[in-house]
C-alpha cells in the first residue's frame, strides 16, 4: 500500500460525520457508528429537579465509552445503567465501586477505541470533578462539566465544540472573553431556559441531533 493512499485512507477516517444526540442535562449520544461516547449518563431522570428521560430509544453503536464529569445522581447512577460491557471513564469517586472490567484508569492522556481523551481537574465544590478534552478524529471536543471556574477553557485553542453550562457561559460573557471554539452547545439548561447574548450557540432540546464532519 503507497504513502499516499494510506493518507487518504487516514484522511478518510478522519472526516467520519459525527452525530451528537442530547439525552438530558448533561447527557450526549455521540456517534461515528463504530464507537459511542455518552457523556454523564446514565443519570437518575428527575434529580435535583433537573430533565426526565426516556432510555428506550438510546441504542448505542459499537464500542460504547461512558465519559462521566463527577459523582452527583444528576450525571451519573450506577443503578441505572443497563450494559455492563460498557468501559467508563470517570472520577475515582464514581469508579471505585464499580468492578475492575469496567473502569479504565484516568491517567493523563487515555487512548480508547480511536478517540484520546484528556482529564482535565476542574473545581465543582468538595468533590472530585473533571472536565475533558476529546480528539476524534480531527474534531476537538471540550466538555466543561459542572466547573463554575473558566480557566481552563479559556486555555484551550482552536475547539471544535465546547459543551458548556449556562452558569459558566454567563461568568465568560460577564468576563468579556471569548470561548476558543468553532461551535458552543448548552447543556445542563432548564426545558425551555432561555441563554442570555447566546447568538450561535446550540441549545438542544431532548432528542434533537446534529451531524458535522471535520473542522467547522
Amino acid at each position: 500500500m503507497t504513502t499516499v493512499l494510506v493518507a487518504l485512507l487516514l484522511s478518510l477516517a478522519q472526516d467520519t460525520p459525527l452525530t451528537i444526540r442530547f439525552i438530558g442535562n448533561e447527557s450526549f449520544e455521540i456517534s461515528d457508528g463504530k464507537t459511542t461516547l455518552l457523556t454523564d449518563y446514565p443519570y437518575r431522570p428527575g434529580a435535583f429537579g433537573y430533565m426526565m428521560y426516556d432510555p428506550k430509544p438510546i441504542r448505542p453503536r459499537g464500542n460504547v465509552i461512558l465519559l462521566i464529569t463527577h459523582e452527583h445522581l444528576d450525571h451519573f447512577d450506577a443503578t441505572q445503567q443497563r450494559d455492563t460491557s460498557w468501559k467508563i471513564i470517570a472520577p475515582r469517586s464514581v469508579t471505585r465501586s464499580l468492578t475492575g472490567a469496567l473502569a479504565i484508569p484516568l491517567d493523563s492522556l487515555i487512548t480508547i477505541h480511536g478517540l484520546t481523551i484528556r482529564p482535565i481537574l476542574t473545581n465543582h465544590g468538595p468533590i472530585e470533578h473533571h472536565s475533558y478534552l476529546v480528539r476524534w478524529g480531527r474534531l476537538r471536543l471540550y466538555l466543561s462539566g459542572d466547573t463554575d471556574e473558566p480557566t481552563e477553557l479559556l486555555d484551550q485553542e482552536n475547539l471544535d465544540y465546547a459543551f458548556v453550562s449556562p452558569w459558566l457561559y454567563s461568568t465568560i460573557v460577564k468576563s468579556g472573553r471569548a470561548i476558543p471554539a468553532h461551535r458552543v452547545i448548552i447543556y445542563h439548561h432548564r426545558k425551555d431556559e432561555q441563554i442570555p447574548n447566546c447568538r450561535g450557540c446550540w441549545i438542544p432540546k431532548q432528542g434533537e441531533s446534529i451531524t458535522t464532519v471535520g473542522n467547522e
